[in-house]
């Protein structure tokens, strides 16, 4: 993979704590704040969708 190809992709980061999910979007810088409970997941879903992310990555403690 090169360089050019990996700034065209759509990559998801989550890091995840107990109380919330914080999400962020490349390309388009955009970040979510969620509760980690199943409220937050229905918050979270339809935004990772309109994003259809290449890649996802999370971290947790």
């Amino acid at each position: 993979m090169t360089l050019n190809t990996l700034s065209n992709l759509s990559v998801v980061g989550i890091d995840v704590s107990k109380e919330t999910l914080d999400v962020y979007h490349l390309p388009s810088k955009e970040y979510l704040k969620v509760q980690n409970n199943k409220d937050g997941f229905k918050e979270l879903l339809p935004w990772l969708k309109k994003r259809e992310p290449d890649y996802t990555l999370h971290s947790n403690p």
